[in-house]
């Protein structure tokens, strides 16, 4: 049903004037909010600006509101890119298979106290060491150990990278 304004009646964009400024900015915020088309903003670009050249992001998606990183993701994964320069990768990628299934994780963590877990048990997907491929000159003699699981403790792949340093080392 269409109806004719009338006088008694206010075109859409008048702002009824009783109100507070604040009330009034807020519906002149909403009304040209609505106006605007909604274009996506460029969080890659916005974000890697920022950071430094060593952090790169590569690409982000939207998820539900109701979503956590912590509670409702199904695997994690890390990768952890290092010099193989005097290091021994055979060893280290024994050692790294070594980490695939479930286990007890508690001497490879730091303990906190306060977060009082109940079990250090933590199922290791896949656990490899490889050599990096393409990039630039000064990455292209790099190595990343790739470390998927279910779920880590606190500063446990911290922790596995330094007892595979210390293998790949020959000191363990």
């Amino acid at each position: 049903e269409i109806s004719d304004p009338g006088p008694s009646q206010k075109p859409e964009d008048e702002v009824e004037q009783s109100g507070s400024d604040d009330e009034i900015s807020e519906v002149l915020h909403r009304k040209k909010a609505a106006k605007r088309p909604t274009q996506e903003i460029r969080y890659v670009t916005i974000l890697n600006r920022v950071l430094p050249p060593t952090i790169r992001i590569l690409a982000w998606s939207r998820v539900r509101s109701e979503f956590s990183s912590r509670f409702n993701c199904q695997t994690r994964h890390y990768k952890y890119f290092f010099s193989p320069e005097g290091l021994n990768l055979d060893l280290m990628r024994d050692a790294a298979a070594r980490l695939i299934g479930e286990h007890d994780f508690r001497n490879l963590c730091k303990i906190d106290p306060s977060k009082q877990i109940t079990s250090y048990r933590r199922r290791i997907t896949r656990a490899e060491i490889s050599r990096t491929s393409g990039g630039t000159e000064s990455t292209s003699h790099m190595c990343v150990f790739d470390l998927v699981g279910t779920a880590f403790l606190y500063n446990q792949v911290r922790h596995i990278m330094a007892i595979l340093f210390l293998v790949g080392s020959g000191l363990e």
